[in-house]
């Protein structure tokens, strides 16, 4: 789980930072896709050596929709998707006021509450 949210986090500030390096050397956003996929070769190359892991047999469609609605009535699971879908509401907002924030507050330019 660490590893995930390291490499979350590190998406987050890499990416617009890589960006900001691709445009300013004049590469613009397409170069720093192009590097990426580039970058990305390698891995796909060395995934691709590893054998996939067998799939078991999957419950009908059927089943499989009546069990997720089952799952939805019972009252903890019900509890933690409402819980999740606020806290995700939560955060797309503060994003969103989080730039006019530095702008009025703290007296930031536009283009610097944007990075």
């Amino acid at each position: 789980m660490a590893r995930w949210t390291f490499a979350g986090s590190f998406g987050y500030v890499g990416g617009p930072l890589l960006l900001v390096l691709a445009v300013y050397a004049g590469f613009g956003w397409r170069g720093a896709i192009a590097a990426l996929a580039v970058a990305s070769l390698p891995l796909t190359f060395a995934a691709a050596r590893f054998p996939s892991p067998q799939r078991g047999t999957a419950p009908p469609l059927g089943r499989a929709v009546r069990d997720a609605l089952a799952a939805i009535r019972r009252r903890e699971v019900l509890r933690l998707l409402l819980t999740l879908e606020a806290a995700d509401l939560l955060l797309d907002v503060f994003h969103g006021f989080l730039a006019l924030y530095l702008v009025d507050a703290v007296g930031q330019t536009p283009s610097t509450a944007a990075l």
